[in-house]
């Protein structure tokens, strides 16, 4: 799991004007049996979303593993 951004993670205080633009999560999906998201890595990006794998206005994390 990531977050892309295309001029790099600004420091500092930054207007907001400032931060538009590309932005994008990278996930890692196991699949689904029956049918659903195949297995492999994504990027979901917000409104919009053109290079991105998915558009999406909600993303719900249901379980985390850092192992």
């Amino acid at each position: 799991t990531d977050v892309l951004v295309a001029e790099g993670v600004p420091e500092g205080d930054v207007p907001m004007r400032d931060l538009v633009g590309q932005a994008a999560i990278v996930v890692e999906s196991e699949g689904r049996d029956g049918g659903g998201i195949d297995q492999g890595t994504y990027t979901i990006g917000g409104w919009g979303a053109i290079l991105e794998d998915v558009e999406a206005e909600r993303v719900t994390v249901t379980s985390i593993d850092l192992n």
